[in-house]
């Protein structure tokens, strides 16, 4: 995008210039030039002024890492030391109160922001496990069963006009006869899409199922769509929160829980009432999980759109499972074998499967774009970072030569994920570190790089020594799901500027698939006029965001300064109170301002 910038840059340099020569005052072509100029380095300069504005934000002395000398192994020894266990405790306004004041109403009872001592956590956690612990033959069937009904169910409307499709169209859908399919009469489809915004009911209803084990109501759905985009769009500074959209899921969950139409309750501990489980499931399962799942498929369609050799070869593996299946792994019924014991089967067969390639193409998404920008965490004691490692047993000593930096209790360590994957980049994976290339994370043996999670700067889950991401394995497995059979049935093409951010929710022009040896091809007359359409929405879309961002996160800021959510939860419920950490009733304002403390 770099080249683009001081290509646009310079043209409207020129044409400003050659105005002012001729005495032509600044007009309609100027603009345009100088408004695409803008739109090149805004998104990215807002990006630095966000983590700028995360260490400054701080009351408290504050850090950002990686920084000079804690890179690499220091890094994972620092966010996996004893000391960086506090979570949202802070002596002055933070990023805790920020960060409570996004996912309002339900941040106090958010497994990320409770403490580790709390007994509240310790509830939830062992909750979250037991949802967690779900077979992956069950995760892959209903992400097969929810993607298929959403890409392939038919409708009076045509391609994707179902309510949970439509809804986040950006145009209609257009048609045109296929060549490679006129002499079946079929017609090629294509819909110019958010997948982020798209794939949020398929995540809702999968999760929903797997926490209560029952489909999603339609009209439950709704309510989850509507809050879960509102917090994703708040949170990157695209509109202001609207606690009316929240408060209606916290309700419909609440009444779910109270009276389930299906008869099955769900196991909770009735030390913490209904509200606040409701606010708990709202929080971690329909708003967190949703939100960074949808996020996960909008980066790995976007690119696979702009990696079509990758999107070939996960085709290719797709075609050479099914055949290897058909000749050796038919049950008795002829229905065909299970994903595990199909990639089993193909794997001894002929070595790269469909299985291996989709992790790697998940691994290698996360690593360029992890779904977590940061994480904070708030020291409970001084740490004194070792120079060397090895000798880090000398560092607790006295001797200030082996100490690289000294952390003071109280610090606000601002661990910056996309920093952390980029640092010694290079080193690591070669000259094209910056570029989307699954097959490094492949085993040499199938002719990948063999590069391994453990080896290298890749944590997009957290480290394993503080709190990783309980929701790991079945992120994992249903973002794996998810993109097989996203490729199995559409093409899909994106001119988007990929960043970590995609603060497009990843613009996409999306082609059902009428055969499935069919060569995709982005200049189909079915997807020629939406992807142009594409190209021009999103140079003046990326301007309006921007402004957008900017407006809104001045004034998040300025509210969450003024409410002060954690600092007053903490003032109510003090953590030194005799206790205090063993109680698990400890409702939390609705509103977020006035009204008073009650379940």
């Amino acid at each position: 995008m770099k080249a683009t910038s001081y290509l646009s840059f310079g043209a409207a340099l020129a044409v400003a210039y050659r105005w002012y020569i001729d005495g032509v005052r600044f007009n309609a072509l100027t603009a345009f030039f100088l408004a695409f100029f803008v739109t090149s380095w805004l998104p990215e300069l807002l990006i630095k002024i966000r983590f700028f504005v995360f260490q400054k934000i701080n009351d408290t002395t504050s850090l950002e890492v990686p920084c000079e000398g804690i890179r690499g192994k220091t890094f994972k020894w620092l966010y996996n030391n004893k000391a960086v266990n506090l979570r949202s405790i802070q002596s002055g306004y933070g990023l805790s109160d920020f960060f409570w004041y996004l996912l309002a109403p339900a941040h106090s009872i958010h497994q990320e922001h409770t403490e580790t001592e709390d007994i509240r956590y310790k509830i939830t956690s062992t909750f979250t496990r037991k949802i967690c612990n779900v077979r992956k033959d069950k995760l892959e069937r209903l992400a097969s069963k929810y993607t298929r009904r959403l890409l392939l169910k038919k409708n009076q409307g045509g391609f994707l006009s179902s309510w949970e499709a439509s809804r986040f169209w950006i145009g209609s859908t257009w048609k045109a006869s296929s060549d490679a399919c006129a002499s079946g009469g079929n017609e090629e489809e294509a819909a110019i899409v958010r997948l982020r915004d798209l794939f949020f009911p398929v995540f809702e209803r999968i999760l929903f199922e797997i926490v209560f084990d029952c489909e999603l109501p339609d009209e439950l759905n709704q309510v989850i769509c509507d809050s879960a985009e509102n917090v994703i769009n708040a949170i990157k500074g695209g509109t202001p929160r609207d606690m009316t959209k929240r408060k209606a899921l916290t309700q419909a969950l609440e009444r779910f829980l109270r009276d389930d139409p299906n008869g099955r309750k769900l196991e909770i501990d009735p030390r913490i009432c209904a509200k606040e489980w409701a606010l708990f499931l709202q929080g971690v399962f329909f708003t967190t999980a949703v939100v960074q799942l949808s996020e996960g498929i909008a980066h790995i369609g976007v690119a696979l759109a702009q990696n079509p050799k990758s999107m070939r070869r996960l085709r290719e593996t797709l075609r050479r499972d099914a055949a290897t299946v058909d000749d050796e792994g038919n049950d008795e019924e002829g229905k065909g074998a299970s994903p595990v014991a199909r990639s089993k089967i193909s794997q001894k067969k002929m070595g790269l499967t469909s299985e291996s390639f989709s992790t790697a193409i998940v691994t290698e998404a996360l690593r360029l774009w992890p779904l977590f920008g940061d994480a904070h965490r708030i020291t409970s004691d001084t740490i004194r970072v070792p120079r060397d490692l090895k000798k880090k047993e000398r560092a607790l000593s006295e001797s200030e030569d082996d100490v690289v930096r000294v952390i003071p209790k109280g610090t606000v360590l601002i661990f910056n994920y996309p920093k952390f994957h980029a640092d010694g980049a290079r080193s690591s994976y070669g000259s094209n570190h910056a570029d989307f290339e699954p097959m490094r994370w492949v085993s040499k043996r199938t002719g990948g790089g063999g590069l391994t999670e453990r080896n290298e700067n890749i944590i997009p889950f957290g480290v394993a020594g503080n709190r990783p991401c309980p929701g790991k394995r079945i992120s994992q497995i249903l973002l794996r799901s998810v993109t097989r059979e996203m490729v199995k049935h559409v093409d899909f093409y994106s001119p988007v500027e990929h960043t970590r951010s995609l603060p497009c929710g990843g613009l996409c022009v999306v082609k059902k698939r009428v055969k499935s040896n069919q060569r995709s091809t982005v200049c189909s007359r079915s997807t020629l006029i939406p992807t142009l359409l594409v190209h021009v929405y999103v140079s003046f879309d990326s301007l309006r965001r921007s402004f957008l961002q900017l407006v809104h996160g001045a004034a998040q800021l300025r509210e969450s300064r003024k409410l002060k959510l954690a600092g007053t939860f903490f003032s109510h419920y003090p953590p030194s109170a005799k206790g205090m950490m063993d109680r698990a009733h400890k409702p939390c304002p609705t509103n977020q301002k006035d009204e008073a403390l009650r379940c």
